[in-house]
């Protein structure tokens, strides 16, 4: 590649707020759990719970259920990658 040449993205943009942590307080079955997480991870899981036609609080829910002893908020992120 010539260096005058623009370099081809590899990656999307990514804006500033996508970074932020956000804190939210997601309930499900009368138990709610405060969550702080990355902007981006919160759009990931709204699209989930869209295409599954269910609530953020449900995905929340299954989530912490398979992973009883481990930190919540890395499993949601995992969860979001695949």
């Amino acid at each position: 590649m010539r260096p005058d040449t623009p370099r081809e993205r590899l990656l999307p943009a990514l804006a500033a707020e996508d970074f932020g942590p956000e804190f939210r307080v997601v309930a499900r079955g009368g138990v709610r759990r405060g969550i702080r997480l990355e902007r981006a991870f919160w759009v990931s899981l709204k699209h989930m719970a869209e295409s599954r036609k269910c609530t953020i609080g449900m995905l929340v829910e299954e989530i912490a259920e398979h992973h009883p002893e481990g930190n919540l908020t890395s499993a949601i992120r995992v969860a979001c990658m695949r």
